[in-house]
């Protein structure tokens, strides 16, 4: 009858030893499951810094665009040898006709496709739009208003209008200029 003690015994530790197994891998397992979970949410998270980032370069790089080529009278535009902003001014604004070398970022601007808009004696309005080569855009606008230049620049890290991931950054310039 000793052996039979012995060896109910032994089965109660071979029972609590699977039931201590089946503890510390489920712990391990809600660990893990965790780990994913945060890696996951970083995963996004970055994805979401980068489409910002895009954004927010493509709008940094229509308001350069802008800037360079918004000249005043006074000195001749060095890239386009005119004496003229390019950019809608009144309503006596005449659209440039020598644009040949008018590019940005390697983009010829098409000024045909330029809208022109809010024309008064003092200011005018000219909306257009570029898109780059690692396939960003942006929209900017350029109102000018008695010597004051506004130029506001929408950046967006796609021009695919349906994508779900696209993101919109702006960035908006005042200037004297």
């Amino acid at each position: 009858m000793q052996t039979i003690r012995q060896k109910s015994s032994c089965e109660k530790k071979e029972g609590f030893i699977l039931l201590l197994t089946v503890l510390v891998t489920s712990v391990i397992l809600a660990i893990s499951f965790s780990i994913f979970s945060i890696s996951l949410k970083e995963l996004i998270m970055a994805s979401f810094l980068k489409n910002s980032a895009q954004a927010f370069a493509a709008a940094d790089r229509g308001v350069e665009c802008a800037l360079f080529w918004d000249r005043t009278p006074t000195p001749v535009n060095p890239q386009s040898g005119i004496t003229y902003t390019i950019f809608a001014t009144s309503s006596a604004y005449q659209a440039p006709t020598n644009l040949s070398n008018a590019t940005c970022d390697g983009i010829q601007l098409d000024t045909s496709a330029w809208l022109v808009s809010g024309l008064t004696t003092t200011q005018g309005k000219t909306v257009f739009q570029i898109s780059f080569a690692d396939l960003t855009c942006v929209e900017v606008s350029v109102l000018k208003d008695s010597g004051e230049t506004t130029v506001t620049a929408n950046g967006f890290n796609t021009c695919n209008a349906s994508s779900e991931r696209k993101t919109q950054r702006t960035i908006q310039v005042r200037t004297n200029l």
